[in-house]
């Protein structure tokens, strides 16, 4: 669980670099400063505002989907993770973790995070937390 834990930390840090396109720049801004007082409910109104204006902006679907995971909102962060991919998100390995961790939450198994987190090793195996669940989902 430890190792579990540790890995959630790790994602959850670097997916802190993330960047909305330049026409949606200014509402992005307003979105961080949300997530960080915990106002997850005007974050997601600014990222509902995002998406509105332009409903294939992988970037705000990976953020909304992170928003809904810290809210702890697992089903639609894996929809939104989903939608960050189906529209070319520019680090795939993210989006497929997100799901993985989303649905091990979900189902309160390790082992549901495999079949994601291969796919996540597929697009960066350097990440070494990725590394360690490619050996345990043999």
């Amino acid at each position: 669980m430890k190792i579990i834990f540790c890995l959630l930390i790790s994602i959850l840090s670097y997916s802190q670099e993330i960047k909305i396109n330049n026409d949606s720049i200014n509402l992005e801004n307003g979105t961080e400063a949300h997530f960080k007082e915990n106002n997850f409910e005007k974050a997601e109104s600014i990222f509902n505002q995002i998406l509105n204006s332009n409903d294939k902006n992988p970037d705000a679907y990976f953020r909304r989907g992170r928003l809904y995971f810290s809210w702890k909102k697992y089903k639609k962060a894996i929809n939104d993770f989903e939608k960050s991919i189906k529209y070319n998100y520019s680090d795939l390995s993210k989006s497929y973790s997100m799901i993985g961790m989303s649905k091990m939450l979900l189902s309160n198994d390790p082992r549901s995070l495999c079949k994601d987190f291969k796919k996540a090793i597929k697009y960066d195996q350097t990440l070494t937390e990725f590394n360690f669940y490619k050996d345990f989902c043999k």
